[in-house]
């Protein structure tokens, strides 16, 4: 990244160098070749990491990988099963304003960049609609027990 975005793209934290995750979201999120470049950098990188992390785990029941872009990555690909978990629009805007921070035109700039729910729906092998604490965990607990069984 500090070749790709230069050294504001990280900070120092009292010695601990860490991602400066604002501002590489002001550039990448609003320049597709920069995007490009960072999830040329990065993606590999997670997987390489997400390998180690299933070799370390190999006797657990399943491994759960999550993925804002799974598809758009062809990481479905490497899943036995995948789970979308949404919302509707204007909740996951909300959310991400507020986890983030951000405005509005903001998360929408960035929801430009992945795929529609209408292209991940037509993927999923299960859908989690996240706005009911009670369905989702019901919803949640029956996609548990279906993996157990697998």
């Amino acid at each position: 990244m500090k070749i790709l975005l230069g050294q504001q793209a990280y900070i120092d934290d009292n010695g601990k160098i860490e991602a400066n995750r604002p501002f590489i979201a002001s550039k990448v999120f609003k320049d597709k070749n920069l995007l490009e470049g960072l999830n040329k950098i990065l993606h590999p990188a997670v997987r390489i990491d997400f390998d180690k992390f299933c070799e370390r785990h190999h006797s657990a029941a399943y491994v759960l990988y999550e993925a804002a872009i799974l598809f758009e990555t062809n990481g479905d690909k490497r899943c036995d099963a995948t789970i979308l978990v949404t919302a509707s629009l204007q909740k996951r805007i909300e959310r991400v304003m507020h986890r983030d921070a951000v405005t509005e035109e903001d998360v929408l700039s960035r929801m430009k960049n992945q795929w529609t729910q209408k292209e991940k729906l037509e993927l999923a092998d299960f859908v989690i609609i996240n706005d009911n604490i009670d369905l989702l965990t019901l919803k949640s607990g029956l996609i548990h027990r279906f993996m157990l069984k697998n």
